[in-house]
């Protein structure tokens, strides 16, 4: 991640070690970083249901003490909804005290729809969760896309194999990964690469929970 106390920040930059940061972006990199922007990809994402023609738009996420990327992505969704219903404050449920899994997943998406009855689309800040509301949906009833739609983050595998598939935010991991390795290898020989912040990007993978 890009979020580090100041003790963190200062004991890496006087380390004098090469230091890669991903899955995140900043413009003050502590040395070398590859990531792509959580608040940017939840924009578009907002923007794409809005553009579908979904109205009462639903952030749900457990927004842990650390977890710097699911609150990126909270942040990207009230940056978003502030452009596309300004006036009306974002609509958000969050967990604090729970795993990220299924189950909560499924206490998410009950409290959604007790808190915002009209809502027709609910963005979760992970595909488990995601995972764990569409399933529910299928044993109460609740039909998908066509009652609500229902997004997650990351394209797991699990994603594409749900009944119906899971529209969300695709990211290249593996590129994240040999990219960092790139960067790491060549500091440790010396080498001064030609960037030292690569922004990777992300896509919406969108299938037919929207």
């Amino acid at each position: 991640g890009t979020r580090h106390s100041k003790a963190s920040q200062d004991l890496l930059r006087r380390s004098a070690i090469p230091v890669v940061e991903g899955w995140d972006l900043t413009p003050r990199p502590i040395d070398r970083l590859v990531g792509f922007s959580n608040s940017d990809a939840m924009i578009a994402m907002a923007r794409y249901l809005a553009d579908s023609g979904r109205r009462n738009i639903v952030f749900a996420g457990v927004l842990r003490k650390g977890d710097s990327r699911a609150s990126e992505r909270r942040d990207g969704f009230v940056e978003a909804m502030k452009a596309l219903t300004p006036g009306v404050p974002p609509r958000m449920v969050v967990a604090r005290d729970a795993d990220v899994g299924m189950a909560a997943g499924v206490r998410l998406l009950l409290e959604c729809r007790r808190q915002f009855a009209d809502c027709d689309a609910i963005m979760f800040s992970s595909d488990v969760l995601a995972s764990g509301a569409l399933l529910e949906c299928g044993r109460r009833g609740i039909a998908v896309p066509g009652e609500v739609a229902i997004t997650g983050f990351g394209d797991f595998e699990l994603a594409r194999h749900l009944n119906p598939s899971l529209t969300t935010v695709a990211v290249p991991a593996a590129e994240i990964g040999l990219e960092a390795g790139r960067l790491l290898l060549g500091a440790m020989q010396g080498q001064l690469p030609d960037r030292t912040r690569i922004d990777v990007g992300f896509q919406l993978m969108v299938r037919q929970s929207s």
